[in-house]
């Protein structure tokens, strides 16, 4: 299956992304430009033909992802700003996103599916072109006053093993599995085997999906305020749940209701999105932005979505679609009773960053006392 096929490499993906991340703040310009022409393979038929050929070209472009530097040079531009600016700067991607989808799902069924690369080199040269020409690459914000030029590695290693941030983590990846039978390719699988779908309603699919991210990433701050990021990631979890299981009662004369479905895209995706990224910024020890963000961005879209998409598509082929999206609803209800559970009865174990920036704060003073009092002796 197409899905089975792809997302193996998401173990080439998750390393170099976090070998990125050590290196804190760097442009990703090198990395988008060798992604490109590695993508640009897919559009010749004498070389992407196959599951070995289809396999390494997956793989090599994998290798040059670079989403949570992206993310966290973002984060640091945009300093005490981040928090209000990072989901309106986002909002831009998810409609690009949806209208690009949208737009090649018509060019598939009227050109032939290698325009879509084409477009695609077309347009990536153009940002390309815009991001080495206008982003400042040694730009980064020291609103916090934190000595970034010598980030303190034994913080950052308390950090990723206190007991908060590696339920958050835990958490992110459970719930990146479940999103992993959706976003990895085996939602198209699906529809175009079991509703009978074209490619332009699953270029629509994907269009409608972005429609209430907007409002989300717009607002998001208010949003945050509002709901706190327990409250955002259980509505997210129930948005979820109705989603996949509405899959398992569609037939393909009622093929369209899953417009009406994906509109729940917005919270189950856009609203866990600014959460998870802000919450990992609330955790971040001083210097340490890109190796965070991208252990973020390894662990959701590398790791648990490249295992869920795995064994995603393993459970569709022998045991069907049906059988696939209710154990994945299931699997987070079960994360949505854990999430009201802790919350009710264990409050202390709630995934806030609180406790977890106090220690890391107070290790920073220490270490800067006993390197002052080195360098005086």
């Amino acid at each position: 299956m197409v899905a089975q096929d792809f997302s193996p490499a998401f173990e080439a993906w998750e390393t170099e992304t976090y070998l990125k991340g050590t290196t804190r703040d760097q442009t990703d310009v090198e990395s988008r430009t060798v992604g490109a022409a590695i993508l640009m393979l897919f559009a010749l038929p004498q070389i992407a033909h196959g599951f070995r050929n289809l396999y390494m070209i997956s793989i090599g472009i994998s290798l040059f992802v670079a989403g949570g530097v992206l993310d966290a040079f973002t984060l640091n531009v945009l300093g005490p700003h981040a928090k209000r600016l990072y989901g309106r700067l986002r909002m831009w991607t998810a409609l690009s996103w949806g209208a690009g989808t949208f737009a090649m799902g018509i060019i598939n069924d009227h050109y032939g599916f290698g325009w879509n690369f084409v477009l695609y080199a077309a347009f990536a040269v153009i940002q390309l072109l815009a991001v080495g020409f206008s982003v400042d690459p040694t730009k980064r914000s020291k609103s916090d006053g934190a000595p970034l030029e010598n980030p303190q590695k034994e913080v950052l290693m308390k950090v990723l093993t206190h007991k908060h941030t590696i339920a958050f983590f835990v958490e992110i990846f459970v719930f990146a599995m479940g999103m992993g039978v959706i976003e990895k390719g085996l939602l198209f699988v699906f529809m175009i085997r079991d509703l009978k779908a074209s490619t332009t309603l699953c270029g629509a699919c994907v269009g409608v999906t972005v429609l209430f991210e907007l409002p989300v990433f717009q607002y998001s701050e208010k949003i945050l305020q509002t709901l706190g990021h327990d409250g955002i990631v259980s509505i997210a979890y129930c948005c979820y749940i109705v989603r996949v299981f509405g899959y398992t009662m569609l037939t393909p004369e009622t093929k369209h209701w899953i417009l009406a479905l994906e509109l729940l895209h917005g919270f189950t995706f856009a609203g866990f999105w600014i959460a998870a990224v802000e919450h990992t910024r609330a955790l971040t020890p001083p210097g340490w932005s890109s190796t965070m963000q991208s252990l973020l961005t390894g662990t959701y879209q590398c790791f648990g979505q490249g295992i869920g998409a795995i064994a995603g598509g393993f459970v569709m082929k022998h045991l069907g679609s049906a059988i696939l999206y209710r154990s994945t609803a299931t699997m987070v209800t079960a994360l949505l009773m854990y999430k009201i559970v802790i919350a009710l009865f264990v409050p202390s174990m709630s995934t806030t960053p609180t406790l977890v920036q106090a220690s890391f704060h107070e290790d920073v003073r220490d270490l800067e006392v006993s390197e002052k009092a080195s360098t005086e002796l």
